[in-house]
């Protein structure tokens, strides 16, 4: 049950990155949104073109997509044979330069950021953790469901408390932010996207089946640092969800010209 737990959790990190991606550029564009999450959009889109090269197919767009996304090349249906392998190649490698690009930040400067997110201790309650088993019954998807704020709730009073004037903070939450966020490759092969995620989530569970260590890494340190970057997709998905509220809202008793 715990691996389908794992599963369920990286995939819904996996579209929920690539979701909040494209309601940004939605809104705001997707040259705008690439350069605010640039060093992620290098790492993956440099990994998704290196996953072309290697199969000897052109590079037909540039790192950063164009302000109109409808104008996006990477929008266009794959062409040629094997389009959808390449696609899943390529998104594989941008997948895993994403996620060692997450390990990397974790391991040289998480200055306790997600050490205090999980021990919580100015709530006095348990340590904040995604559920290692699925709910089995109505009460206990609603018990899952209400868990949701509360992390979400703990993420905020935890940012409020980190110390921003030492550097490493603020670099790790906006890295891990962002890495996350690019996960997936939601300016390509969606299909793509999703095979090689599950090769990815399969090789995980491989290792963590086959190797002790790697089980104790994944399902203790690598547990809290899951929880965090859920935690840190759920707090950007509200906030863009009521952004985009208060937009509407906005805009209805104060139209644009000419509506």
């Amino acid at each position: 049950m715990i691996y389908v737990a794992l599963t369920l959790w990286l995939f819904l990190i996996l579209l929920t990155g690539a979701g909040l991606y494209r309601c940004w550029t939605k809104r705001l564009g997707g040259a705008v949104v690439d350069w605010l999450i640039l060093p992620a959009t290098l790492i993956a889109e440099t990994l998704y073109a290196a996953g072309r090269l290697l199969t000897r197919r052109p590079i037909y767009y540039s790192l950063i997509s164009p302000q109109d996304i409808e104008q996006d090349p990477c929008r266009e249906g794959l062409s040629g044979k094997g389009g959808f392998l390449v696609a899943l190649f390529s998104s594989f490698l941008a997948m895993v330069g994403c996620l060692g690009a997450i390990i990397a930040l974790t391991q040289f400067l998480d200055q306790n950021v997600i050490a205090s997110f999980y021990q919580a201790s100015w709530f006095g309650l348990n340590p904040t953790v995604l559920p290692q088993e699925l709910p089995t019954s109505v009460d206990g998807l609603w018990d899952v469901l209400r868990y949701q704020g509360t992390m979400v709730e703990r993420l905020m009073e935890t940012l409020r408390r980190l110390e921003w004037s030492d550097w490493p903070v603020p670099v790790f939450v906006y890295g891990a932010a962002i890495f996350t966020i690019r996960l997936a490759s939601p300016r390509h092969d969606q299909r793509g996207m999703l095979a090689a995620g599950a090769i990815v989530i399969g090789i995980l569970a491989a290792l963590t089946a086959a190797i002790p260590s790697v089980k104790d890494a994944i399902f203790v340190d690598g547990w809290a640092l899951l929880t965090y970057l859920w935690a840190t997709l759920l707090l950007l998905l509200g906030a863009t969800l009521l952004l985009q509220g208060l937009t509407y809202l906005f805009r209805l008793f104060v139209p644009r010209r000419g509506e």
